[in-house]
């Protein structure tokens, strides 16, 4: 950052150089930083003696590094996989189970002593909990990731008041909360973008969220 210089007066200033001219409302600088891309494929080729064609459209969203820093929020992150998986366990877990139920019903006609017995009975029961795993751990998963994208969900309302109230100035790389900002935030100040952040999602609540 460049050395501070005498400020001007307003408070929308940068508290660093004490300029105005490249002072910019932080959600403007966000959604500048937002872009969208569109694109296509194609191809045609020869197979068994017929002309195939194929087509494929993508498009996606690119943000910037500075859009990114300035982000009010973490990004959702898809939960509804985790589940899936999770579920995908359950039949195979079920059908172990049933099938240890009816061994250890039965016995092993080679155990006679209380030992023999009790390993079998614990060998018998080793292949559900190992379907069993799986289902603990995606299910444990989803939940944790429903619950941080419901905490981040539930604070974005205070967290945007206070990214509302914030500017950036392109001339330091850094942005600010002007003095007298309604929010308990540090004004008057240049902050890194990782502070400015830290300060906003601190509002919302999901500071230590990823």
């Amino acid at each position: 950052m460049e050395a501070a210089s005498q400020p001007v007066r307003g408070s929308l200033a940068c508290p660093h150089c004490g300029q105005v001219e490249r002072v910019q409302h932080v959600p403007a600088v966000y959604r500048n930083g937002l872009g969208m891309y569109q694109g296509s494929s194609s191809a045609i080729g020869v197979a068994g003696g017929h002309v195939a064609y194929g087509y494929a459209a993508h498009g996606g969203v690119t943000i910037s590094g500075i859009a990114s820093a300035l982000s009010p929020a973490p990004s959702p992150r898809k939960a509804g996989w985790l589940l899936g998986a999770s579920l995908f366990f359950v039949p195979p877990f079920v059908l172990m189970v049933w099938i240890a139920l009816n061994m250890t019903r039965h016995g092993s006609p080679a155990a006679v002593t209380a030992a023999q017995k009790g390993g079998y009975a614990f060998g018998t029961w080793l292949i559900p909990v190992f379907f069993l795993l799986p289902v603990v751990l995606f299910l444990g998963a989803f939940i944790r990731r429903v619950r941080r994208n419901s905490l981040v969900l539930r604070g974005q309302h205070a967290a945007l008041a206070v990214w509302n109230q914030g500017w950036y100035c392109d001339r330091c790389g850094g942005a600010f909360f002007p003095a007298g900002t309604p929010a308990p935030v540090p004004t008057g100040q240049l902050l890194h973008l990782g502070a400015f952040r830290h300060a906003v999602w601190s509002a919302g609540g999901y500071a230590h969220v990823s």
